[in-house]
């Protein structure tokens, strides 16, 4: 009689939460039936990668020879059927508010598919342009938010070091990829692997071949440009600079013109106003209309360094990232606090202080490199002061141009260790191998290469594809679909912050293991 009472009790407990679970996936089987129905390998991975990802679990492996994400996947659906798609996604939201975050986090992969792309940049020593249009330059020493979502897992921040007593630039850079935390370093790795890759603290060696991330993004290597892709769209281009001794990068952040309004940090809150971009929340109250300072030769050159140390003060503390906040990985015995400096920088300089020679110089190399009008004035301050080699604003290849899919008649398991396992039918029916992509003769991934040494200036021909990650590292899944932080552990990684989150745990520097992965569900 007890036992009974006991279960009778655990039902009674856990009917509600099952009972909804139940209600999801009947209002969601339509939506399985006609991802299934347009293509039984891609469509299902689809659905699956919607439902999981709208509970911030990891995707499921992939069954098919591209290496697209759920957006890219979405992007190359038949127009009227992702129309109906979307409209089932958002009349669901609408009429189930209890289900709403889960609904919304399925149409913000599906439903921006028309969306156009607004960017935002940082680079040279460093320049700033939002998301707005506005330009500044920004010389502090610290780790600041460069941009982060309002609504989504979207958060991308920047290390900022000195060069000399006057100028910074960006060394390194962290992103919360939908609950997976990359890290991008050109110095000051975190441990003794040379890789600059880290995913929630382990290295990542990549060569060519696409990675995939567990929470569906994946990171390509175009040239010597690392270009990351969110499952839900959003692209940041991290270019690997080299000038001198100095070594640098560039961020350029791509980001769907249909949020405007939904993102705070140094690019800005994209609302299509440049003149409030750089207030400070310290003082809202005066509202600085000081968008065109930087790029805008009549400005006052006092006026301009005013504005610049306002930028370098008020403005910087607001965006500064603290022990609990970042996203960088820390050697033992550092933090946040060991790359802040506050003082900095001494002087603050103007392309008004260069000597005519010099600004005429680096005018004319600028130009002669088709640096655009609006980045003029940062390219002269960078080629004047540092002799930084002109860049152009990067442009990302959109992956999914000219692909047409074709039926795949034997899935094949298509993981971070490019070699294609047994795959099986969505209905588990094991199936023969099938050479994927950049496969040799025998049906096994090309050989690894070593990642160049040398970070160079110039983007070069798209390399031959394969990467292997050290130490991945698998999750349990969660059923949450509430906001969640990037895991900040060195071993087993959790996707979900506690509600008073500790201090990020340090990267203990160790020599680098030997690689292993493991099984082929959820790859962390």
């Amino acid at each position: 009689m007890k036992h009974f009472l006991s279960v009778a009790l655990l039902t009674l407990c856990f009917s509600p939460t099952i009972f909804a679970q139940r209600s999801f996936d009947n209002r969601f089987a339509s939506i399985q039936k006609e991802l299934t129905d347009w293509d039984p390998v891609r469509g299902h991975w689809l659905a699956t990668s919607l439902v999981n990802l709208s509970e911030n679990k990891p995707v499921e492996d992939r069954a098919f020879p591209e290496d697209f994400t759920p957006f890219e996947i979405a992007k190359l659906m038949p127009t009227d059927l992702r129309s109906r798609i979307v409209d089932t996604i958002q009349s669901n939201a609408n009429s189930n508010p209890s289900e709403a975050n889960r609904w919304n986090a399925m149409n913000s992969i599906v439903g921006r598919v028309g969306c156009s792309y607004i960017s935002g940049r940082t680079y040279g020593d460093p320049h700033l342009t939002s998301f707005d249009r506005a330009n500044y330059s920004f010389q502090t020493v610290g780790e600041f938010v460069l941009v982060k979502s309002t609504k989504n897992n979207f958060e991308i921040q920047c290390r900022q070091q000195p060069q000399g007593d006057n100028f910074s630039l960006n060394t390194a850079v962290a992103m919360n990829v939908a609950g997976d935390r990359v890290a991008i370093y050109t110095e000051d790795k975190p441990d003794f692997d040379p890789s600059p890759l880290r995913l929630n603290g382990s290295t990542i060696q990549l060569s060519g071949r696409t990675f995939y991330l567990p929470h569906g993004g994946n990171i390509r290597l175009t040239g010597r440009n690392y270009v990351v892709t969110y499952p839900t769209g959003e692209v940041v281009n991290v270019e690997m600079r080299q000038s001198g001794n100095m070594s640098f990068l560039n961020v350029t952040v791509q980001i769907f013109d249909c949020d405007r309004n939904s993102f705070t940090g140094l690019l800005g809150n994209a609302n299509n106003n440049p003149d409030d971009d750089f207030n400070s929340n310290i003082n809202r109250s005066n509202h600085l209309v000081y968008s065109n300072v930087f790029g805008n030769s009549s400005v006052n050159q006092y006026a301009e360094k005013e504005y610049l140390a306002f930028l370098a003060g008020n403005f910087a503390e607001d965006w500064r990232v603290n022990q609990n906040t970042t996203l960088f990985d820390y050697s033992i015995g550092q933090s946040t606090l060991s790359f802040t400096d506050r003082s900095f920088p001494r002087v603050h300089y103007t392309v008004d202080d260069l000597t005519p020679n010099q600004l005429s110089n680096a005018r004319r190399n600028c130009e002669d490199r088709g640096i655009l009008a609006s980045d003029m004035r940062g390219c002269i301050y960078d080629q004047g002061f540092l002799n930084i080699t002109p860049n152009p604003v990067p442009t990302n290849p959109d992956f999914t141009q000219g692909v047409s899919f074709k039926p795949i008649l034997r899935p094949a398991l298509n993981t971070n260790q490019h070699e294609f396992a047994d795959g099986k039918t969505p209905t588990g029916n094991a199936l023969p191998i099938q050479q994927g992509p950049n496969t040799n003769s025998t049906g096994k991934g090309i050989g690894e290469k070593e990642m160049p040494k040398e970070i160079i200036n110039e983007p070069i021909e798209k390399p031959e594809r394969s990467n292997r990650i050290i130490e991945p590292v698998r999750e349990k899944p969660q059923s949450n679909p509430s906001y969640s932080e990037p895991s900040r552990s060195n071993n087993t990684p959790t996707y979900s912050a506690p509600k008073n989150p500790p201090a990020p745990r340090v990267n203990t520097p160790r020599p680098v293991s030997t690689p292993s992965i493991k099984g082929i569900k959820g790859k962390n």
